[in-house]
């Protein structure tokens, strides 16, 4: 019983990331796109590569979801 609630706390954890890293980047990609008048889909994809280095480089020996 407890391995699936470790499980299930672990996917909850990964989902909220994810769920984070979204807003972050339309909203930080919507800004910066219109103040650099550039397509957001070319800064989002920039803002997305920047938060997954970030979010591999502060968790040295977890896997980078």
């Amino acid at each position: 019983m407890r391995i699936g609630f470790e499980k299930r706390k672990r996917i909850a954890e990964i989902f909220g990331r994810v769920a984070v890293y979204t807003v972050s980047i339309l909203i930080l990609g919507g800004i910066i796109s219109g103040k650099l008048n550039l397509p957001l889909t070319f800064t989002g994809f920039i803002l997305f590569l920047l938060f997954f280095v970030i979010s591999v480089a502060a968790e040295p020996g977890k896997e980078a979801y």
